[in-house]
């Protein structure tokens, strides 16, 4: 077995149990380390000639751009890699943060944010040689499956999230609990996707109502469940990014302009809407138009899918030849 003979350091979200973060990391790791020899060290205290700012909701507070700061000062070179902006708030009202990350994406060697509304912020911010390749979870080994070949007529359901949701939380249950009926009087089988155990607890009102099975939050099992489905509906951004990966059209339930930045980036604008306004009606309306046009959407999904694979292993190479330039 090879074994690892070069470091990346990783600047992200990880160690928390949310497995949309991690399944960034892992992708991430696949991408620099097909043959053995690169070990990516997630840190907030980055040592290494090369560092990714990686996958996740990263550009906006101090958390993350202080250890990207701190890798400069180093003399690292640094690689923003499929990162996403959080724009709750414009760039221009983020004070004395705006004017430290333009600093760091002008440093950076590669930036590569995830989607369209990332990439004018960033732009904003003064970033060059900037582009849009997508969330890195695109790229997670054994998100390949078998789109074209699933039978079971199940949708997943998520309703996690890390923010107060707008419009509150028992509304938003109460209209995926009207809609899991809906679905099972249309015959379909529904269960719940969790991307972190916390997941579980939140959804206590829906999961009571429903009494629907639990998909264990662990990443073989969510990406077995995700192949299975014929739809994934919810809350969670990953669960929306793993399901177009797998070829699963997914209808998402935006609680943060992330969201709208991910759908944009697949050019799926048509199947988010917010959380807190969301009625059950305009998701089951939107998935009987998907299931007339099912194989087309499909197909777009895979495409798309597919091109974001290609540039983001293409920034993979880029993050390797300098790797092979700084190595002693």
């Amino acid at each position: 077995m090879n074994r690892p003979n070069a470091n990346v350091d990783y600047i992200g979200w990880t160690g928390h149990g949310n497995l949309g973060d991690e399944a960034c990391l892992s992708a991430i790791r696949a991408l620099l380390n097909r043959r053995g020899q690169v070990e990516v060290r997630p840190t907030v205290d980055p040592t290494s000639p090369v560092v990714v700012l990686g996958g996740g909701t990263l550009l906006f507070g101090t958390g993350f751009l202080e250890p990207a700061e701190t890798a400069l000062r180093r003399g690292a070179e640094l690689f923003v890699f499929g990162t996403g902006v959080d724009l709750s708030l414009p760039v221009d009202r983020w004070g004395d943060r705006a004017s430290r990350w333009s600093r760091v994406l002008r440093a950076a060697r590669f930036v590569g944010v995830r989607g369209p509304r990332s990439l004018d912020a960033v732009k904003r911010l003064g970033a060059r040689r900037v582009r849009v390749i997508g969330d890195p979870a695109l790229s997670l080994a054994g998100s390949h499956g078998r789109p074209h070949r699933r039978k079971e007529k199940l949708v997943l359901v998520s309703a996690g999230s890390d923010f107060r949701l707008p419009g509150g939380e028992d509304r938003l249950m109460d209209q995926l609990g009207s809609l899991v009926e809906r679905f099972r009087d249309a015959g379909y089988r529904v269960e719940y996707l969790a991307l972190r155990p916390g997941d579980i607890e939140k959804a206590k009102q829906l999961l009571d109502r429903c009494r629907l099975r639990v998909v264990p939050p662990r990443m073989p099992a969510v990406v077995e469940a995700i192949h299975r489905s014929r739809f994934v509906v919810g809350t969670r951004l990953h669960a929306g990014v793993l399901a177009a990966a797998c070829g699963v059209p997914p209808l998402m339930l935006a609680y943060r302009p992330k969201h709208h930045d991910f759908a944009a980036s697949l050019g799926w604008e048509r199947y988010v809407w917010d959380a807190g306004s969301v009625e059950a009606s305009d998701i089951l309306a939107a998935l009987i138009r998907l299931e007339d046009c099912y194989s087309d959407a499909v197909g777009h999904l895979l495409r798309t899918v597919a091109s974001y694979r290609d540039l983001q292993r293409a920034a993979a190479r880029e993050v390797l030849r300098c790797l092979a330039g700084t190595s002693p």
